[in-house]
């Protein structure tokens, strides 16, 4: 498979590489074999993987890891354009987000699983972390701070129980995920609105009774409930990173009510809001 590198970012702790990849050998898989430990988002296409413990389909909605040792085959299932972005670090660098957090990262237990789906709360992290890699004009602390925010979420074992290894019917990757990474682009960007479900699937192209299936059998979860959790996610990162009150936060972050806002996140969380923000002071 035909690649080049490109650097986008470079730090003491982690590069930043695009790797577009123009290939019209559709079905053919290709071995690789991983010189560095690095995270690899899926940015255009669908690919197949596969090593001796698993058989998937990468699409934006599923990130592959890669450790010196690991030997893989890999391959794009359409004629079409594809491409990646790796995030190449030292092992170091976990060390310097355990500082920041209340467990001690499992990193070699979290590798020991190649592919894993992105949680509404990964994919939210992942976009931001995207548009600040890719739009060429973003100062280094964003970029900085938008990588360890992605490096936190994947490596914290709390986090680990929405992930899931993906598994996702060739049909539906072959004809619907360029529409349904529309619509998920579409609620990253408008989240905080009032949204219908018409609304998405127009984004996506796809009838209303045809989108919410197709969406649930990508991302496990329904439309509506993928959106609940994008704002939960952003809340979080309010509650963690301003000053702005639990109230604030609420109505930010698109919930309709503060009464809303506080039994959505108990719910999820286990926990009120002000609790999440001391913990984090």
């Amino acid at each position: 498979m035909e690649h080049a590198f490109k650097t986008l970012f470079s730090s003491p702790t982690f590069e930043i590489m695009e790797c577009p990849c123009d290939s019209t050998q559709r079905g053919k898989l290709f071995l690789e074999k991983p010189q560095f430990h690095a995270i690899n988002l899926i940015t255009d296409g669908v690919f197949r993987f596969k090593c001796s413990s698993a058989d998937y389909f990468l699409t934006n909605q599923t990130i592959l890891l890669d450790q010196p040792g690991d030997a893989y085959w890999i391959g794009p299932i359409q004629a079409a354009k594809h491409g990646s972005l790796t995030i190449a670090f030292s092992p170091g660098i976990l060390n310097e987000i355990s500082l920041h957090m209340d467990s001690k990262i499992l990193y070699n237990n979290f590798f020991r699983q190649p592919v894993v789906h992105g949680s509404p709360m990964l994919d939210f992290i992942k976009s931001r972390f995207l548009r600040m890699a890719l739009n060429g004009k973003s100062e280094r602390i964003g970029i900085e701070s938008a990588a360890y925010d992605l490096f936190s979420e994947l490596f914290n074992p709390t986090e680990h129980a929405e992930i899931r290894p993906a598994s996702i019917d060739p049909p539906l990757l072959t004809w619907h995920v360029s529409s349904l990474e529309k619509a998920k682009d579409w609620m990253f960007h408008h989240f905080n609105e009032k949204i219908s479900m018409n609304e998405l699937a127009i984004q996506a192209g796809i009838s209303e009774f045809h989108f919410s299936r197709l969406f649930k059998s990508y991302t496990s979860i329904s439309p509506y409930q993928y959106l609940i959790r994008l704002r939960l996610a952003h809340a979080k990162k309010l509650l963690r990173d301003s000053s702005k009150s639990v109230t604030q936060v609420a109505y930010e972050s698109g919930f309709s009510s503060f009464s809303n806002f506080i039994n959505t996140f108990r719910r999820f969380y286990g926990h009120s809001p002000s609790k999440l923000r001391k913990n984090a002071a």
